[in-house]
């Protein structure tokens, strides 16, 4: 079954102007159905070796270094199959790699939620300590306003005291 340039895109998550780039850059290694300017046909080969571009190009590679790569791929060790409905149907070992992907993808969701967990209550403990901090504070400016109050009264009930204690003269 072959595909249009429309579902190939939407297949590999790609747009039509990338898709439009690998065709270019990777023509040669292209049936000639995929090709063609307009109203091109993908087959599942086709599908692999762009498959394969874009896992690589995803990776860092340059395009020159793809080409190089896929002189080397061959399609039909990692085949695409095609469903009657267009779909990707996966081989036995792709289910197994896919299946260890979502068990991955699960246990670190898990995570992510753990962590979501304690970042909610740092930000919860941080707020109490700030509310703590913001007593002390008042609490600070209350002594400090009291000890100020003292130290205005304080010489002239010294110096009262001082006097009093003189003797008369």
């Amino acid at each position: 079954m072959n595909l249009r340039a429309g579902q190939v895109s939407k297949l590999m998550d790609i747009s039509g102007a990338s898709l439009r780039n690998y065709v270019k850059w990777f023509a040669q290694f292209l049936s000639d159905d995929a090709t063609k300017g307009s109203g091109r046909y993908f087959s599942a080969s086709d599908l692999s070796i762009l498959e394969e571009a874009r896992r690589l190009l995803r990776a860092g590679w340059k395009v020159d270094e793809v080409s190089e790569e896929l002189k080397l791929f061959n399609p039909e060790e990692r085949p695409i199959q095609l469903g009657e409905d267009g779909e990707v149907v996966l081989a036995e070992s792709q289910r197994g790699e896919v299946n260890l992907m979502h068990q991955l993808i699960a246990t670190y969701e898990g995570r992510l939620q753990d962590k979501d967990v304690l970042i909610q209550e740092l930000k919860e403990g941080k707020a109490r300590q700030m509310e703590k901090l913001d007593d002390l504070r008042k609490e600070n400016e209350a002594l400090k306003t009291s000890l100020e109050e003292l130290e205005r009264l304080a010489p002239q009930s010294v110096g009262r005291n001082y006097l009093g204690r003189l003797p008369n003269r």
